[in-house]
């Protein structure tokens, strides 16, 4: 909990947290928005396209934990995918 301040006063502030959710599929796919790893003993593939944002309170049942190198590989591959995403041009 933080607190704010303004003309008024002080106001209490609730805390947030927001994640970013990425549906895994077992579905294997040659494609930039599908990225491959291996989880919970099976191939799948991380679809990228498909990130959502949620907050805390959908976080209700762990599926697992994945290693690290996994997790670092596929916030690369989201990287690579915004940065060569031309943003759309007004007109």
């Amino acid at each position: 909990m933080s607190y704010t301040k303004d003309f008024i006063g002080w106001h209490s502030v609730k805390t947030v947290l927001i994640f970013w959710g990425v549906p895994l599929t077992t579905q294997i796919k040659d494609n930039p928005y599908y990225f491959p790893i291996h989880f919970k003993d099976k191939d799948q593939c991380v679809m990228l396209g498909q990130m959502r944002v949620f907050d805390s309170r959908r976080l209700s049942d762990k599926m697992g934990q994945m290693p690290v190198h996994h997790f670092e590989d596929i916030k690369s591959a989201i990287y690579s995918i915004l940065e060569s995403t031309q943003p759309p041009r007004g007109g």
